[in-house]
């Protein structure tokens, strides 16, 4: 039995990075710039769990977390950065738009954040379940289908990320 009592974490659940999919105004050179900030301001705010964030993708999570399992060749931090830098929870927060709008004219944000785990399941599992409505059309929201339906300016609703 543990007599320590609760333990509080600082988590910050909603993070976009570098290449966000939507507003992409970080200075930062890369994402490996952008990494190696992220993690030292972790350290430094002690921020043990961190829901990366991006609208309709998991492609930034997928970056970061694998910026996370190298860091032990990062140099840029020490010994004692680079053990709290694996303990961080990196979690995947897909933020999705959708109709109808608000009373001010925006999009409703809803944020799907996931076990870790489950990562491999999304494109299938929650991505191939989602459509996006245009011309009589319905389009599934695999990635491949997103980047095509974005190119193609017959399917363009003046709106992005609508579903």
């Amino acid at each position: 039995m543990c007599n320590r009592g609760s333990e509080w974490h600082r988590w910050d659940l909603h993070i976009h990075t570098k290449g966000t999919n939507k507003a992409d105004n970080y200075a930062c050179r890369d994402i490996n710039d952008y990494c190696e900030l992220l993690f030292k301001k972790a350290f430094e705010k002690k921020v043990y769990a961190i829901g990366i964030t991006d609208y309709f993708s998991i492609e930034r999570y997928i970056e970061v977390k694998a910026y996370q399992d190298t860091i032990d060749s990062k140099s840029s931090f020490t010994n004692e950065e680079k053990a709290f830098v694996k303990g961080v929870l990196l979690l995947p927060n897909v933020e999705l738009r959708i109709l109808p709008v608000t009373g001010k004219d925006r999009l409703i944000n809803i944020h799907c954040i996931f076990n870790p785990d489950y990562v491999s399941h999304l494109d299938n599992d929650f991505f191939g379940t989602l459509a996006f409505k245009s011309h009589n059309k319905e389009f599934k929201m695999k990635q491949a289908r997103l980047d095509r339906i974005g190119k193609n300016r017959e399917y363009s609703t003046g709106r992005r990320y609508c579903i």
